[in-house]
């Protein structure tokens, strides 16, 4: 007698994607794996027809799509709530949730993650996922970046949750690239509906939180697409691009900072400290950059100046001194030529004063640079110092 397959539920949320769902389907339709259970769960979008995607379903679906579901809510409830009612709806013994715009990467994607769960007792798988355009051409970047996904591999739940609560968005988990065993999603309880449109970032915290692991499988299984909450630009975004940044910063506040300062861990806290600062950053540069004067850019620089300088610090500590030193070269190499010559810039100018000027500004701003460079060198020595004392 052949034995019947568990049943993998797949359960895409969409708002306003009607126009990209097909693909997404079609990536569906033509997997190997016998037994699956499809759910469109829509957070009352405009161009949304539960009868139109039904016909489309029925039409193109192939024999193991077992069971369809189509929702659509009776008003607009947010990304969380989305997918928390796509979990209610699903009856498969493994999950796996992913926006309308994404897709699986190919035919095989299911039944080797099916193969996984039933060859192991791992409850959360995270893969990778490659990212496209708009329209759909593959592009060479990968979430959870490469090396953020090795070193996120070798992780136990409590480094874990120290990576993920210091570093913004999908840094070492990618959400559509996340496939579940749906009794474990149940014993989480589901996501955390107090947040709107962030529904992936509190629940990695809450699982390493608890010491339960990740299994991490270098298996590139989602296409996706750039577009969403966290990556679009447009205009119509913004308010929403806001309140998804809002709550990214009370996650890191309410979560991760107090549990790095309950562990006495100095580090993380200015880690996770600079994460918060950085949407913050990303908040001005987005929606009031161009908005502010010249007045209102200095003084927002040097408010921000602790940020600007821990940035600098992590950015020399990642990739060491990068000095400009072509371009400040040619500059002086300019103003040499020009002095020399005595070639002015208008015919009632001093043009040695000028270039002289010019020549010594361009040499304090290599000074300068360098001085901050070297500074910023000599902290970061001390603070991997301290990193290595505090852990010997």
């Amino acid at each position: 007698m052949e034995m019947i397959s568990p049943l993998f539920s797949i359960a895409i949320v969409t708002f306003q994607q009607r126009h990209l769902l097909e693909d997404c389907l079609y990536s569906i339709f033509k997997q190997t794996y016998p037994n699956i259970e499809l759910i469109i769960c829509d957070d009352e979008s405009c161009d949304f027809n539960v009868a139109d995607v039904n016909n489309f379903i029925r039409k193109h679906k192939s024999e193991n799509i077992k069971n369809v579901i189509v929702y659509k809510q009776k008003r607009n409830v947010g990304t969380t709530a989305n997918c928390q009612k796509a979990y209610e709806l699903a009856n498969g013994e493994f999950f796996k949730l992913q926006a309308g715009d994404d897709m699986l990467m190919d035919k095989r994607v299911l039944e080797k993650i099916a193969k996984y769960f039933e060859t192991s007792s791992v409850n959360i798988i995270a893969t990778i996922a490659q990212a496209c355009t708009h329209d759909g051409r593959l592009v060479p970047d990968f979430y959870p970046p490469i090396p953020n996904f090795v070193k996120a591999r070798e992780a136990t739940p409590k480094q874990l949750f120290k990576y993920i609560g210091t570093e913004p968005w999908g840094a070492y988990v990618c959400a559509p690239a996340v496939f579940w065993r749906k009794g474990f999603l149940s014993e989480m309880g589901g996501f955390d509906l107090s947040y709107k449109f962030t529904e992936d970032w509190p629940m990695w915290l809450r699982i390493c939180q608890q010491d339960i692991p990740i299994k991490y499988i270098d298996e590139v299984t989602t296409i996706y697409r750039y577009g969403g909450i966290s990556n679009d630009q447009s205009e119509s975004n913004k308010t929403l691009g806001r309140a998804h940044y809002n709550e990214c910063i009370r996650l890191l506040k309410e979560i991760a900072m107090p549990q790095f300062t309950k562990e006495g861990s100095w580090f993380p806290r200015i880690r996770c400290w600079h994460s918060i600062k950085s949407i913050e950053a990303r908040i001005v540069k987005e929606m009031e950059w161009d908005n502010f004067g010249l007045w209102e850019k200095l003084s927002w620089k040097l408010q921000s100046f602790p940020f600007l300088m821990c940035s600098e610090i992590f950015h020399v500590r990642n990739t060491g001194i990068n000095m400009p030193i072509r371009p400040s070269l040619f500059c002086s190499l300019i103003c040499m030529i020009f002095f020399y010559f005595n070639i002015g810039l208008y015919p009632t100018w001093p043009a040695k004063y000028i270039w002289s000027v010019f020549f010594i500004l361009n040499i304090a701003y290599i000074c300068c640079f360098f001085v901050c460079k070297v500074f910023s060198l000599l902290l970061t020595s001390l603070l991997n110092l301290r990193i290595m004392i505090h852990k010997n």
